[in-house]
């Protein structure tokens, strides 16, 4: 599973999301899935409404694979499932989304559900804490890069370069920065296009923006594969131990 997760600079309130999941079509009757969403005005229940459908969209996507393991006490027979975001920057936002979202009786069961799951240090003042650690319950693929490869790319780890530098051999997501929405050297999306549906009302550019985002988790997938490519056979661990095997934090059951 692949996420993105965008914010704005003024007021840093995130905007949007993408979530990319690939396999598993036993599970969810599809072998892949991509959703993305974007809030259409910066009001206060806009980007409640924003929070409340990550998390939910998180939650079932965990909870189907955590609820297939429950019923499968075969190791062998188990489900994992791994998340990745592309930048560190996107990992900060995702935690905060999930810690806004705990205050929202709505959500706030699910949210800190995936709170607990994420393992955020934050959670060490917490009353209760997950039954299992989960060793790597969001790899960066940035940081993944910076400790196992040298890199063609001379100053900043544009996405658009690393992308283009990592593709795999077979079924590689060719991604085309612009400059509407792509930074010089910051992986975040420019806020242009956000400003532009918040401020003037232009809600013919939702689609588009949605579709950026749709495009940088597919991307980020493509450089998942070719990182895996490269790192076949080298003994470097990539490949994380599990992020989900068996049941995990007891929020996820039914």
């Amino acid at each position: 599973m692949v996420l993105a997760v965008q914010s704005e600079p003024l007021e840093g309130r995130v905007y949007g999301f993408a979530i990319h999941r690939s396999k598993g079509k036993d599970l969810f009757g599809t072998g892949t899935e991509t959703i993305a969403e974007v809030a259409t005005d910066g009001s206060p229940e806009a980007l409640q409404a924003l929070r409340r459908s990550l998390v939910r969209e998180l939650i079932r996507i965990l909870r189907t694979v955590d609820e297939h393991n429950r019923t499968h006490d075969e190791w062998r027979d188990q489900k994992t499932l791994q998340a990745y975001v592309f930048d560190s920057y996107e990992q900060e936002l995702l935690v905060q989304t999930l810690a806004e979202a705990v205050l929202d009786p709505d959500v706030a069961e699910d949210a800190l559900a995936l709170l607990f799951h994420f393992q955020h240090p934050e959670l060490a003042l917490a009353d209760d804490h997950p039954a299992r650690e989960v060793f790597f319950p969001l790899v960066v693929l940035t940081t993944v890069i910076r400790s196992l490869l040298a890199m063609p790319i001379p100053v900043v780890y544009r996405f658009a370069d690393v992308v283009d530098a990592l593709a795999p051999t077979d079924h590689a997501f060719r991604y085309e920065a612009s400059d509407f929405f792509s930074f010089a050297l910051s992986n975040r999306v420019k806020s242009n296009a956000i400003f532009e549906i918040w401020e003037r009302g232009r809600d013919d550019l939702v689609p588009n923006l949605e579709g950026e985002l749709k495009r940088r988790v597919w991307a980020a997938n493509s450089v998942i594969a070719g990182l895996r490519e490269r790192l076949a056979g080298s003994g470097a661990l990539f490949e994380p131990l599990t992020c989900m095997r068996g049941p995990v934090v007891a929020g996820f059951a039914s």
